[in-house]
């Protein structure tokens, strides 16, 4: 008998009606608490776990079948924020915007936990943007947000929630109580958002867990005490929970973002879109799927001097390959006669960027490594040392050796010290080049040519 013959028959039966009532209210009660262990669980897992919570929660509820729940305004605002941002639609990135936009609505302290480029900062910064655009149509429904920035650790304990002055006994408000001060008394239906982008340590974040329980209070020296309204959040952002007390995580909602997850493809697509060419697309979809994949997987047994993040690491190509892809360099993106040689050339160049971003944080046994790597792609350095022994001859458009670079006539400067005397080596040399070509907003190339000195 199906549901809604039971639902007819019950309707005849007072007492029956009654029973099937409080059949339907249990089951009821049941999806609601699954569906609460489940959303409030999958946010805090890394992506190998979920299977395995998912097959205990089978286990636990074999009966029944939870489907997900769905905002389709609120996913349908969060694209739309995405591609207002010209960012790319990753649904591991748009399920962790509603992960925290699920989380807000139960918690008013939040924590997006993941490494450098993981994508914490832009999570926020979406659904607070998919928040206003709703806004805009339906403020009676979402409210818009606003949105106060602070690292705690950029500034010591007294200057963070303010200190009595031994010596004038004059209160110092501090920079986080003021701002927090600021958006608790603003009398608006807009939530403000308090977000702290910093290491979560005991030494100052214990002070806020009165305001992360039930309390919503902090309590300052002086005996000040500020009352967060419900528009008021908290929202951190942190690497780990290391140096985290339980106290203070068991108040947090968590949403965790594994970078492994978003990877890198991301953002070279965003980069590769900015060509109009279609060829010049297809071209560097090509480089990248020929060359990064295979040379990303031989660095992973390489040791670096400094270590450098994949996504870090293919952020630094791509700024390197428009800093030396220029008129001075003899090659353009806009050249109107593309024809075999410039795409033979344009590689040869994606490979000189590829080394000194990818391959530049590795050391000497990695540079071996790293070179069978490539020669085990493509065979297009010359044959003798390893491949970061040369460069582009812009005169040639061919590979050359830094050697030719070093110069036979050179003597240090009169009356300098001699601690001071830098003798020019094809690792000076090549550093240099690197830098004369604008790289220096090349966070990679940066640190070495620092670290050299």
């Amino acid at each position: 008998m199906c549901i809604r013959d039971r639902r007819k028959k019950a309707a005849k039966d007072p007492e029956r009606q009654e029973q099937f009532q409080q059949v339907d209210e249990k089951q009821e009660e049941q999806k609601i608490l699954m569906r609460a262990i489940r959303d409030m669980n999958i946010p805090k897992f890394v992506a190998e776990d979920i299977p395995l919570f998912n097959a205990l929660f089978s286990d636990l509820f074999p009966s029944e079948d939870i489907p997900e729940s769905q905002n389709i305004i609120i996913e349908e605002a969060i694209r739309n924020a995405f591609q207002a941002e010209k960012l790319q639609l990753h649904e591991s990135m748009i399920l962790k915007v509603i992960q925290l936009y699920d989380s807000k609505r139960t918690r008013h302290g939040n924590m997006l936990i993941g490494s450098a480029l993981s994508g914490k900062s832009t999570c926020w910064k979406i659904l607070s943007k998919a928040l206003n655009s709703l806004n805009e149509g339906e403020q009676s429904k979402y409210a818009g947000v606003k949105t106060v920035n602070l690292n705690p650790k950029s500034i010591n304990l007294n200057e963070l929630f303010g200190f009595v002055d031994q010596n004038t006994m004059e209160w110092n408000e501090g920079v986080l109580s003021h701002l927090m001060a600021d958006i608790c008394k603003e009398e608006s239906a807009r939530e403000r958002w308090m977000i702290l982008d910093g290491p979560v340590d005991t030494l100052w974040i214990e002070s806020l867990n009165t305001v992360l329980d039930d309390n919503k209070v902090l309590t300052l020296l002086n005996g000040d005490r500020i009352s967060l309204p419900p528009q008021v959040g908290l929202i951190f952002e942190v690497d780990d929970l290391s140096t985290a007390s339980p106290a203070t995580v068991s108040r947090c909602g968590m949403v965790y973002l594994d970078i492994n997850e978003l990877g890198w493809r991301p953002y070279v697509d965003s980069w590769i879109e900015k060509f109009e060419d279609p060829f010049m697309k297809d071209f560097f979809f090509e480089m990248f799927d020929k060359w990064v994949p295979k040379l990303l997987k031989a660095k992973k047994v390489c040791k670096e001097l400094v270590p450098v993040l994949e996504t870090n690491a293919v952020i630094s190509l791509c700024k390197l390959m428009d800093s030396v892809v220029s008129k001075e360099n003899g090659i353009t993106y806009t050249e109107k006669n593309k024809d075999e040689n410039y795409y033979g050339r344009l590689e040869k160049w994606f490979t000189f960027c590829l080394l000194w971003s990818i391959g530049a944080s590795v050391n000497e046994d990695g540079r071996k490594r790293l070179d069978y790597a490539l020669r085990d792609v493509e065979s297009i350095f010359p044959h003798q040392g390893t491949v970061y022994d040369y460069f582009i001859s812009v005169d040639k458009g061919e590979w050359a050796s830094w050697e030719e670079k070093l110069s036979t006539m050179w003597k240090p400067r009169a009356g300098i010290p001699f601690h001071k005397i830098m003798v020019p080596t094809v690792d000076t040399v090549s550093y240099t080049h690197l830098r004369a070509h604008e790289t220096g907003r090349n966070l990679v190339c940066r640190l070495l040519l620092e670290k050299k000195k």
